[in-house]
């Protein structure tokens, strides 16, 4: 009976053994997995990371191309205004904002504010003018 008992012990304890052993095993490829799933959403999540950070610059060279496009007309304006001998351009401010320019300040007369939006107007790059030129004789 005592023999009984020991064997029926050792085999408990090799079953006990055996489901501690395909319990590690199931454990570690369930963890495995989760690991390679881990792995892929980081994968994921990196290419998403780096898309969004193409987008943001792709965008800042836009803005800095568009501005240094509205610069250059700036520019332009102002030394078509300098060069027109007839019109006293030292007292008109210009601004230009995605190639429309913006007049402010003073003239002597409405034919002069015509003819500095016009001369404005035929400048390369600007798509309009905004008029906001004071009279003052």
């Amino acid at each position: 009976m005592v023999k009984y008992f020991v064997n029926k012990k050792e085999s408990v304890m090799k079953n006990t053994q055996l489901v501690k052993v395909m319990t590690a095993a199931v454990l570690g490829s369930v963890l495995l997995s989760g690991s390679v799933f881990a792995e892929e959403s980081v994968v994921d999540k990196a290419k998403s990371a780096a898309s969004d950070a193409g987008d943001k610059i792709e965008h800042s060279a836009k803005k800095a191309d568009l501005y240094m496009g509205d610069s250059a007309i700036t520019a332009k304006v102002k030394t078509a205004l300098l060069d027109a001998k007839d019109i006293k351009s030292t007292e008109i401010s210009v601004e230009t904002i995605n190639s429309m320019v913006y007049l402010t300040g003073n003239v002597a007369s409405k034919a002069q504010a015509e003819q500095v939006v016009q001369l404005v107007g035929k400048v390369e790059g600007v798509t309009s003018v905004k008029n906001d030129l004071v009279i003052k004789p």
